[in-house]
């Protein structure tokens, strides 16, 4: 008994290493600790949602930003997971966090729930497991639903919570249509679904719920359905929080606060949050009367308010976490923005352990209605991150409704720059070659430093002085570049050389810039033996294969194992970089050891266009060899007919 459930525990996390599933129970108990008890109760006696619990069907929850919509969602995933505990899965579209923004993500989420929940439907996702390659390919978005069906018909019913929708990032993608087509496939399916989702009243997501839902089956979070809870928020924190505990043996004071929140708090949870917090640092009671008048109207006006507040000493300090937060590739942990507000950039040198902050959290009291630190544990390690309190500060943040003051310093290329030069300055000032492992921990920032300095030149556009010199400087510096390699990629092995890195990241300004350096080698190769010209035939980059060719890069030059750059560009259907070197003196017949000759390369996968050009170039259909045999054996193996037919009207 004890070796076949040790058996299944291995299995499962087999599985979830190679799907890698977000974890969205942290957003859960996140929103149930910020949940007053008995709030709620009357989304639970609604009849939409008691006759969504009991018949499947599509439910849609939706209000204005900051009326508490997530915390709702966690009062029902908490209320399911009573009433059908192995039967709830539940996704949070969080735009704090780039692996909780794809519907692909949601989808990997919900089949591995699945998989944990229900023994009897695991087969289905074990057979996909199998048929890549065991784990070493990804399933695509089609076959990971069509596992996810598979799992559902084989359980029977379940109850799906999707919390945020609008903060999908792919809602309208082109993969598999995006969310709201999923949505939609969802509820064609003649299965027992029953899926709850929650957002902004967007337009394209009103459109599509219109469409596959009835008007009964959308709840929209009203002023006076939450006027009762947000009551309840109000008295609890103003008469049992510990920080406004001054107040609480002052009856006169506490009614004064009480009455002026629920009179202006517009089903707005966050904005009342938001008050409380200010009011917690009046030391007094004529600040308290001279605040209560003067509380903003919106949510725009409460950030405006505190970003106004901040003292001049900290103005630094809060737009650089500010500028951190709103561009960030992935949430930051606290010691990697301790480290990032340690870089100064005008020093020597750059960046010295002394100057990490002793107590960030002062710094934070000052934001505390703009930044949250949440505290999650991974892998057995307790690990705070440090966010945006809300998407409404993002927005707001990203618009035109900032004062020049602060604006300036957060627009995306301003904030992009600042994180830019951040990155490789801590980087360039690593010296000691520590393994991965231990230099993470003596420099917090270096992994997310490594890993997205390039998103950061290209959000940025920066081409300026000291920007430009600093990346050039970055790309040239061997040891640092090898350092950040190691880093980003967890192996020893060798960067790429600058150039070709420089390629394939497509930072077209700083290859024109290298291609002017004296004495650069255009045919530098990876430790693939790609050259960069082969690089950017695989890309697609059409400029880069003029300026390599204008340069002098070898377009014959002899592959390692993949193809040629001609052989590349007909596998991957770029037909002008084909037409561009056949034209520059490309050797239409040479043979490669992954693809073939390009002719056979583009035959088996189907290529007319380029088939056709290779044979107008004069291609030879008899030349045997590669993977595929002849041209015309590799696309009658495919069933590509019309290849074959041109092949064989040349002699094939």
């Amino acid at each position: 008994m004890e070796t076949m459930v040790k058996l299944n525990e291995d299995r499962t996390h087999m599985i979830q290493d190679w799907l890698s599933p977000p974890d969205s129970s942290t957003n859960f108990t996140d929103a149930l600790k910020l949940r007053q008890p008995g709030t709620g109760q009357w989304l639970l006696q609604h009849g939409a949602f008691s006759a969504w619990e009991s018949k499947p069907k599509l439910v849609w929850l939706y209000g204005i930003p900051g009326c508490g919509k997530t915390i709702l969602a966690s009062t029902i995933v908490e209320h399911l997971q009573h009433s059908h505990p192995d039967s709830v899965l539940y996704f949070y579209f969080d735009l704090h966090d780039t692996s909780k923004q794809t519907h692909y993500s949601m989808l990997l989420s919900l089949v591995y729930q699945l998989y944990e929940k229900r023994k009897e439907a695991r087969c289905h996702l074990d057979s996909l497991h199998a048929s890549c390659e065991n784990g070493r390919t990804q399933p695509s978005f089609d076959e990971l639903f069509i596992a996810f069906q598979n799992m559902v018909q084989q359980v029977g019913e379940v109850w799906i919570v999707l919390d945020a929708i609008d903060e999908c990032t792919t809602r309208n993608g082109q993969q598999a249509g995006g969310l709201l087509s999923w949505v939609k496939d969802v509820r064609e399916l003649q299965m027992k679904i029953h899926l709850l989702v929650t957002s902004r009243p967007e337009p394209d997501i009103k459109a599509v719920i219109k469409s596959c839902s009835r008007r009964q089956d959308m709840i929209h979070i009203e002023r006076e359905l939450i006027a009762e809870d947000i009551c309840r928020y109000i008295l609890t924190r103003v008469r049992l929080d510990q920080r406004l505990k001054r107040w609480q043996s002052r009856p006169d004071v506490r009614d004064k606060i009480e009455d002026a929140l629920m009179e202006r708090a517009d089903g707005m949870f966050l904005w009342v949050s938001c008050q409380l917090d200010a009011l917690e640092k009046c030391p007094d009671f004529d600040s308290v009367k001279e605040t209560l008048p003067s509380l903003p109207m919106a949510l725009d006006g409460t950030y405006a308010r505190v970003l106004a507040n901040v003292p001049q000493k900290h103005q630094q300090y809060i737009t650089r976490i500010l500028q951190f937060l709103i561009y960030s590739k992935r949430p930051l942990r606290l010691e990697e923005v301790v480290d990032a507000l340690a870089v100064r950039l005008e020093d020597t040198p750059p960046f010295d352990p002394k100057d990490r902050v002793d107590d960030i959290q002062e710094i934070l009291d000052y934001c505390s209605n703009l930044v949250k630190i949440t505290t999650i544990t991974e892998f057995n390690e307790t690990v705070k991150y440090i966010q945006l309190v809300h998407l409404s500060l993002k927005q707001w943040l990203r618009s035109d409704r900032l004062d020049e003051r602060n604006g300036e310093h957060i627009t995306k290329t301003a904030a992009n720059t600042v994180i830019t030069e951040v990155c490789l300055t801590y980087l360039l000032d690593i010296k000691n070659e520590l393994p991965p492992h231990l230099l993470r921990l003596a420099r917090p920032l270096a992994g997310y430093a490594a890993a997205y300095w390039v998103d950061h030149v290209v959000m940025g556009n920066y081409r300026g002085n000291p920007g430009r010199d600093l990346v050039l400087e970055f790309l040239k510096s061997e040891k640092s570049f090898q350092i950040a390699h190691k880093i980003r990629d967890k192996h020893s092995g060798r960067a790429p050389p600058a150039l070709h890195f420089a390629v394939s990241q497509n930072l077209t300004y700083y290859v024109r810039l290298l291609l002017e350096e004296e004495g650069v080698n255009v045919d530098a190769r990876d430790q693939n033996q790609e050259t960069p010209l082969i690089a950017a035939s695989r890309a697609g980059y059409e400029d880069f294969v003029r300026l390599l060719l204008d340069k002098g890069a070898g377009i014959n030059a002899e592959d390692g194992p993949g193809g040629n750059a001609l052989q590349t560009a007909s596998f991957l259907g770029h037909e002008n970089i084909v037409r561009t070197l056949l034209e520059r003196g490309a050797d239409v017949d040479a043979r490669g050891q992954l693809y073939g000759t390009a002719l056979q390369a583009a035959s088996y996968r189907g290529r007319e266009n380029i088939v056709q050009v290779l044979l107008n170039w004069g291609a030879d259909v008899d030349v045997r060899g590669g993977p595929y045999g002849t041209a015309h054996q590799a696309a009658s193996g495919r069933n590509h007919r019309r290849i074959v037919e041109m092949l064989e009207v040349v002699g094939a």
